[in-house]
């Protein structure tokens, strides 16, 4: 059984959203579940647990993706006020560096989501090098990423989430990586 054992300093994504219009339920679970699928895609194609999982049609479904519970995306915190805020936890170590960076390409694909890029970008690069500073260079660690992700054929899996998030009338307006407690809500961070 897994525990969650808060004294790893997990890396935690906090993603803000402005509502266009009126928001049904139907679009705010799809959100959750199509950032949930693309946390999945990017565990199961990197994560050497999962080698040999095959992107089929049945990733899709809801119980077609066998992830251990030390591989999954927990939820810390979510707000359903204006703005939406939804807070996660990954404590997939192996996965983390992967996530962050597939999560910038994934960002730069969904046209409609207003953030600032570029501070994204450099807190990903942050986090990225604080987990392999021992191990090899950033760049290389991106390609390394690039490759796997291709080698498994989870790019175009990828790229339908990204499709798919882009749809909705609900929109990301920040998002911020961090470790160790929240940060203070500010304008730049969407609070």
């Amino acid at each position: 059984m897994f525990f969650f054992n808060f004294t790893d300093d997990p890396i935690k994504l906090k993603l803000v959203f402005k509502e266009k219009g009126n928001v049904s339920l139907l679009d705010f679970s799809s959100l959750i579940y199509d950032l949930n699928l693309f946390y999945d895609a990017v565990v199961l194609a990197n994560v050497d647990d999962y080698k040999e999982y095959n992107f089929t049609q049945y990733f899709w479904f809801r119980k077609g993706r066998a992830i251990r519970q030390e591989h999954q995306l927990y939820l810390a915190r979510v707000r359903y006020e204006s703005p939406l805020e939804l807070v996660t936890i990954l404590f997939a170590a192996a996965a983390a560096p992967a996530f962050l960076w597939a999560l910038v390409q994934l960002f730069e694909k969904i046209s409609n989501w207003d953030l600032n890029r570029q501070k994204l970008e450099l807190e990903v690069s942050n986090l990225i090098q604080e987990d392999i500073a021992n191990k090899l260079d950033n760049e290389k660690r991106r390609l390394e990423i690039a490759a796997m992700i291709s080698h498994r054929r989870a790019l175009q899996t990828i790229e339908q989430v990204a499709h798919r998030l882009n749809r909705y009338n609900i929109t990301a307006i920040a998002a911020d990586i961090f470790r160790g407690p929240e940060k203070k809500d500010t304008p730049e961070n969407g609070g």
